[in-house]
Order: structure tokens, then sequence, then C-alpha cells
């Protein structure tokens, strides 16, 4: 069985509603094939939008500046503030560049330290005199808006997972980006003032601290490869929160597609219901009879799954009596059209004729016998038509 579906597929009618009674469990298991054709779900989507933003801090390694004295930067942390534009996950073995939409950076510097020993003549006497300075707590920040991070990333389809692969990565920032704040230090009178200079100098040129973010944001992607599987490869609720009733869809292997331009997914839908009229737990797992064919349907997501699974949830709403659907005269096409009518309200049912055409009619349907589906079609508007006797 095939249909077509809209982004929302996974909230399609399968989702039926159980009333509660007796405290016991039924849960159903169906294997589900969905297609998809990559046009529909770059990494702009909203499921993935979360994997693209956000607050980090990382540590970051000592490392010496040049300078006229050895000086060493020791006990560093970076936070990054950060927005990378969407991924394509889908564009399997395709390296694709990404890159910030904002990147702020704020470097900690915990101590900045230097030990020389120098020798002056004083007459025809040599003085060796041994300088320690030591500036603590040192802030810099990283706000010009030029500030950009690109990085050259190929996802590969593993079946299970997706794999990102960070080839290359720069971080370029214009002169003047780096605002020092005021610092103090101890030891050599002066020494701040060369320090900072130093320091500004060194990050202006990013090699000293490139590649030590390059690390931290190689971090990242794997961050991203992680929060992408487990966005994807997950048990996703389905469908209404509803009192009694549990719909989850669980993919747990991705295929690439007959062409370039489409893939699918394979796994399970779970549906569970609670308290239903039954004596005890009880659990159904279906297959599929033969392989499920790649669908004819383009431009849109399909899912297939077999018809026994609308048969079995139908026959288990129809034990609990839950077939049934509540609606007022405002939801029928036509009926204030009857109301105006005296001669139709007469044919119809005369009863009718008591009423005014304000007056609200409320409905309730009910199946009272096994359902038997005889066709399931779509609709022709990513819908879905079930026929049952």
């Amino acid at each position: 069985m095939k249909f077509a579906a809209s982004r929302q597929v996974l909230a399609f009618s399968l989702c039926f509603l159980l009333s509660p009674a007796i405290q016991a469990e039924s849960q159903l298991l169906s294997p589900f094939k969905m297609e998809m054709d990559k046009s529909i779900s770059y990494g702009d989507s909203a499921l993935l939008e979360d994997n693209y933003y956000g607050k980090k801090r990382v540590p970051l390694k000592n490392f010496p500046i040049d300078s006229q004295y050895p000086t060493w930067l020791e006990n560093i942390k970076a936070d990054l503030d950060y927005k990378m534009s969407p991924l394509k996950p889908w564009n399997f073995s395709q390296a694709q560049d990404v890159h910030s939409v904002y990147m702020n950076i704020i470097v900690h510097i915990g101590t900045i330290r230097t030990e020389f020993t120098e020798t002056q003549m004083s007459g025809d006497t040599p003085i060796t005199m041994d300088f320690k300075a030591q500036c603590q707590n040192v802030k810099l920040t990283l706000k010009d808006p030029k500030t950009t991070f690109t990085a050259n990333i190929t996802p590969n389809n593993l079946g299970h997972k997706i794999q990102l692969v960070l080839n290359k990565s720069d971080i370029q920032w214009p002169q003047g980006a780096w605002q020092v704040d005021d610092f103090t230090c101890t030891g050599v009178m002066g020494f701040e003032h060369k320090v900072k200079k130093e320091i500004v100098k060194s990050l202006q040129n990013s090699d000293k601290i490139q590649n030590q973010l390059f690390l931290a944001l190689k971090e990242q992607v794997l961050e991203w490869e992680e929060n992408l599987n487990k966005t994807i490869f997950n048990t996703h609720p389905i469908g209404e929160d509803l009192s009694n009733f549990y719909s989850y869809i669980n993919p747990t292997h991705l295929v690439k597609g007959t062409t370039d331009n489409d893939f699918h997914f394979t796994g399970h839908l779970h549906f569970r219901s609670q308290n239903i009229a039954i004596k005890k737990s009880q659990q159904k797992i279906l297959k599929f009879q033969s392989p499920p064919s790649s669908s004819t349907v383009k431009g849109g997501a399909v899912m297939t799954i077999p018809v026994e699974t609308l048969e079995v949830l139908m026959n288990e709403m129809l034990k609990n009596g839950n077939l049934f659907s509540k609606f007022t005269s405002n939801d029928i096409d036509g009926f204030r059209d009857l109301m105006q009518s005296e001669s139709n309200r007469q044919r119809v049912w005369p009863d009718l004729l008591n009423y005014t055409v304000d007056d609200l009619f409320k409905f309730e349907m009910q199946m009272i016998q096994k359902p038997v589906i005889t066709e399931v079609r779509n609709d022709g508007n990513n819908g879905l038509i079930i026929r049952s006797n």
C-alpha cells in the first residue's frame, strides 16, 4: 500500500483514538518504507535547524607569542557563539561548503608570563639580571561582523548513520577585529603595554590560534554528526498527544534511491494503547509480504506500509468502541441550506420542522461491525482515502 503525503507525513491518519478501560496494553509494530525527494528535505528544515547554532566553551592549548622576550599564554579558553549556514546532509559523497552566518569569539587567557635572564655590562663588570613578569585574567573579544568561518564537509551515508567528514576549514577576521580589555601585570613596570601589543599582533595574524580553533570546530562537526543522527535515527512521537494512545516512528536505515535525487528510510511504526478492554497485554508484529517497490509518485514524500497495519488498528478500535466521529451541523456542507427550506426538511426528516435554521445539531457516528478494507488510494491532494465495508 502506498500513499503520498506532505512534509508532515509523520502525522498521517494512522494516529487513531483509543479509549481507556482495563489496565492492559496492546502494541503493534509495523514496518514502513518512506521515500523522499532531496528537494523537500534540505538541511534548512525545521527538523535539523537546532544543529547549526549554539554557544560553546572550548579549552585551548598554551602557546607562545612573538615577543622580544619569551612569553607564554596559559590556561586559555574560548567562548564560541555561532550560527552556521545549513548543511545538505542528503547530498551523499558530495563535498559542500558551509559558512558562519555570525561568529563571535571571546578568548579568556588565565595567565601570561615571561621569564628571562639579561646580562648587562657595568664598566668592565658583567651584571646578570633575572626578570619575571606575569599578567592574569586577560580577556579578548572578537565582535567584528566580517569575521567568517568556512568549512568544507562531505556527508557519507553509512546506512545506519550519516557520517560528516570535515575536509578543511578556515577562519578569517579583519585587522583590528580584536578588542583587548585593559589589564595589569606584576614584575616589570610597563610590561602590560608591550604584552598587549604583541597579543593583538599575534591574533591578527591568526596562525597562533587558528589551528586550535580548527581542532575545536572539528570537534563541533563531530557533535553535529552525533546530533544529526540522534535527530534522524531516533524514536519520534507522531500524531497528537492523546490520553491513551501513543504512536512513534523509528527510522533505522537510510538507503540511496534509484536516482541521485532521492533516498528512502526504512524502520518501524510503533503503536501502543493503554487501558484497553483486554485481559492481558499483547503485541502484534507485522511484516511486508514482499519487498515494497519504488513509488511512481514524484515531488513529495511517499510512505509504504502493509495494508494489515490499517486493518489491525481499525479492528482494535472497533473492539474498544472507538471507531466514532463527533461533529456538528456546522461541519456539514449544505445543512444550513436544508434548514432554510421547509419542503426539504419535510422530505428529509419531518421533525426538522421543529427547529430553526440557527439551531446547532450535534452528531456522533460509530461503526458497529468489523471493518474490511476494500480500497486504499491517494486523494490527489497528498491525502489518503480508505474504503471499508
